[in-house]
């Protein structure tokens, strides 16, 4: 059952990584905008920045988790490793 448990990992490494950057975005697009003085609205520009930003941590998350459940499987069978 030690598959489904790094199953789990992955998927959940992957969704957090697809949430922080959608967040990042949603964040990150309306501060540019007003700063640029562009000319659409905040609910537009956060809608664009978690779309694009997001689709973008979509692409990495994969990797991303694919590494950090490698380092997780390390750490567990190398306990006395350093960090």
């Amino acid at each position: 059952m030690k598959w489904l448990r790094w199953t789990g990992l992955f998927l959940l490494f992957t969704i957090e990584v697809t949430a922080i950057g959608a967040l990042a975005g949603g964040i990150v697009f309306p501060i540019l905008g007003a700063i640029f003085d562009w000319e659409r609205g905040w609910e537009e520009l956060a809608m664009n920045g978690i779309k694009n930003i997001g689709f973008w941590a979509f692409i990495w998350a994969p990797g991303i988790a694919i590494v950090r459940c490698i380092m997780r499987a390390y750490r567990e069978r190398h306990p006395d490793a350093p960090a």
